[in-house]
Formats: structure tokens, C-alpha cells, sequence
């Protein structure tokens, strides 16, 4: 199965890497509901249901998020 990125790329399925809420927060620097009112929003990456309550979000798409925050900020 070929997946791809929030932009249409094709990533290989062995680099994937699933990460938790703590994470995430380590990642962006954002706090607990500002990552909250993101998610509901709909202005970051969907979560990956694990089952039951647990989520995570991939990787790859969490630091592309980041890379086009910081993108933005240079066209302001």
C-alpha cells in the first residue's frame, strides 16, 4: 500500500512513524488547548485512531506543518 503526504507525495511505508499527544506538544511548542483549538479548526493534521481513546499523528505530516508555519511566517 502507497501512502501519501498532506501534499500528494508518496511516502514510503517503512519511514512512518506514529507520535503521541506529548510529543506533539514537545514538537510544535504549542500548549495543550492552543494544539486543541488547531485540531478543531481542522488548521493541522488529523489524528491516526490506535483504538479506544488512543490517537497519534503521523510524523512526517506533524513536521510539515511545522515547516509551512515557518514558510508562512517568511511571505508576511
Amino acid at each position: 500500500m502507497q501512502l501519501t503526504n498532506l501534499r500528494g507525495v508518496n511516502m514510503p511505508e517503512n519511514n512512518i512513524r506514529l507520535i503521541r499527544f506529548r510529543e506533539v506538544l514537545t514538537m510544535t511548542g504549542l500548549s495543550r488547548s492552543s494544539l486543541y483549538r488547531f485540531i478543531e479548526e481542522n488548521q493541522f493534521p488529523p489524528q491516526v485512531q490506535l483504538g479506544g481513546r488512543a490517537v497519534a499523528w503521523v510524523e512526517g505530516e506533524v513536521q510539515e506543518w511545522i515547516a509551512q508555519r515557518i514558510t508562512n511566517r517568511r511571505m508576511d
